[in-house]
């Protein structure tokens, strides 16, 4: 068990450079994470939120064609809109009508458009859905699972670095209308450092579960 850890760090290391093995690596450490936590109903939940979260985004990625935007959009209107009492799902549903009437307005005029930003409005709904079930963690494990808990460190941290990426996408998308509707062609800050802080945030994300994990194991040993 203690051998994981370096194991994980040293395939990051060795092998984090490539976009695809970083995926692989990533939802095996996932895995292995959920095998450790079993009997945490919790951790397993959280842990289990997140796996989910990464194979959707990894499927929104891998989605092509017309239907597929429009569904995207669909489904992330339909998100935002959902639970519009959260501050963070309002400034999504702006991001997202806001990039849904720009599309529209460059195809009415023919602009070569180049990036799939259908992607990135599709991520921005995710996190928020991601967000919004970790807040229900407790509830849907009462009413599903007969599972009664408190919310633990975990429930903070993740939910505190999902808001994080969701931040990074506002300013991808920001950045992104800065540079192609007014003109400011050398705003490519976010753009350059954002698979540098996705990686980093999706680290952050291991690391914090793997604290928790050893921190709740030493207490268990402690009380033993």
């Amino acid at each position: 068990m203690y051998l994981t850890v370096p194991i994980i760090l040293f395939l990051f290391f060795q092998f984090g450079d490539n976009p695809v093995y970083f995926d692989r690596i990533y939802t095996i450490s996932l895995l292995v994470l959920s095998f450790f936590c079993i009997n945490d109903k919790d951790s397993l939940s959280c842990i289990g939120i997140l796996l989910l979260y990464w194979l959707g985004s990894e499927a929104l990625f891998d989605s092509q064609g017309w239907f597929a935007k429009v569904m995207v959009y669909a489904l992330s209107v339909w998100i935002c809109c959902s639970f519009l009492r959260r501050t963070l799902a309002k400034v999504s549903l702006f991001f997202v009508l806001f990039t849904l009437c720009t599309e529209v307005y460059w195809y009415v005029i023919d602009y070569q458009l180049n990036a799939r930003l259908y992607y990135y409005v599709g991520m921005i709904a995710m996190t928020n859905l991601a967000i919004q079930v970790l807040s229900m963690r407790l509830q849907l494990m009462a009413e599903w699972f007969k599972h009664l808990s408190g919310r633990n460190a975990l429930d903070y941290r993740v939910a505190a670095i999902l808001k994080a990426y969701l931040i990074l996408h506002y300013l991808n998308l920001s950045e992104y209308f800065l540079r192609h509707l007014f003109g400011q062609k050398d705003m490519l800050l976010i753009y350059t450092w954002f698979p540098v802080l996705s990686a980093l945030l999706s680290a952050a994300t291991m690391a914090v579960i793997f604290m928790v994990f050893f921190h709740y194991k030493a207490k268990s040993y402690l009380m033993a």
